[in-house]
């Protein structure tokens, strides 16, 4: 009898921890980091719900990988392809104009030059909530815009 209650007690106590960690899982993923390309060339890049900023880097896709996607190896600082890459840790949430390095980052691929029509990736490593972050742009008449997917 005793063995029964404490095995009940024990029960409920693993669903009561499984929901609770569910609940505080949904207050973390609810709102995730997201970046945002706006504005004309040079390009403007704002921050939501990101905490502080490692790395940012923006890409050039090859025409080639328009339909197909990025291989992981091909994003690195010295891909003939990367077009900007920083590092440091940015905690100001303010915007980062491409081409303009903030006062606690570091260039790592000097800023080469957003072309009309060309397709990138923008992407970053965001502590705290972020992880992860990025988004595709285009510049047309000398504006970004949000490819059609």
């Amino acid at each position: 009898m005793l063995v029964k209650t404490f095995r009940r007690i024990c029960d409920s106590a693993c669903v009561a921890i499984v929901l609770l960690s569910l609940s505080f899982a949904g207050c973390i993923f609810d709102n995730p980091a997201r970046i945002r390309a706006e504005g004309g060339n040079p390009v403007r890049f704002t921050f939501l719900n990101g905490e502080s900023l490692n790395l940012l880097y923006v890409y050039r896709i090859p025409t080639e990988l328009l339909s197909k996607g990025i291989p992981g190896e091909r994003l690195k600082h010295d891909d003939p392809d990367m077009m900007w890459w920083i590092e440091g840790i940015r905690r100001k949430d303010e915007p980062i104009t491409y081409g303009i390095v903030p006062d606690d980052m570091r260039e790592i691929t000097e800023a080469r030059p957003l072309v009309e029509g060309g397709h990138y990736l923008v992407q970053g490593f965001s502590t705290g909530s972020g992880g992860t972050i990025g988004t595709r742009f285009m510049i047309q008449n000398g504006r970004v815009v949000l490819p059609q997917t």
